[in-house]
């Protein structure tokens, strides 16, 4: 399991961002630290920074073979939702949802989105790993 926390509830942030002009109510959390969480669970778990950090993470959780959460925190997300509403139907969707995964992954860490796949280093880390699962 790989947990992007931005700290809120990022669709309900999101919603009272474009629709209530940031009028924010109970979107913003403090959450608990995850990965002293999963190991309560017997799980292993591991905290990713940056790229290095992510691909070492990632290795190391596929390698045990068993439950693993990483931990990356993260700034904002921006909206999936345009895409999605492009997307092919339902049965053709799974490419689609990821492309929109790593677009705002990308826009969050300063992107515009509309760059090649390729540019941004945890996200080569996270493509790669996702052709693995």
């Amino acid at each position: 399991v790989v947990v992007f926390d931005n700290n809120a509830f990022g669709n309900v942030k999101l919603l009272q961002k474009e629709r209530f002009d940031s009028h924010f109510i109970a979107c913003d959390l403090r959450n608990p630290d995850f990965c002293k969480m999963a190991e309560s669970f017997g799980a292993a778990a591991f905290r990713a920074t940056d790229a290095v950090e992510l691909e070492s993470a990632l290795e190391k959780a596929f390698a045990l073979r068993k439950p693993a959460l990483v931990h990356v925190p993260c700034g904002e997300m921006p909206s999936p939702w345009p895409m999605l509403h492009r997307a092919a139907p339902v049965r053709d969707r799974a490419p689609v949802l990821t492309a929109a995964v790593f677009v705002a992954f990308r826009r969050a860490r300063g992107g515009r989105g509309s760059e090649s796949r390729g540019g941004d280093p945890m996200l080569r880390v996270i493509v790669r790993f996702i052709g693995l699962m």
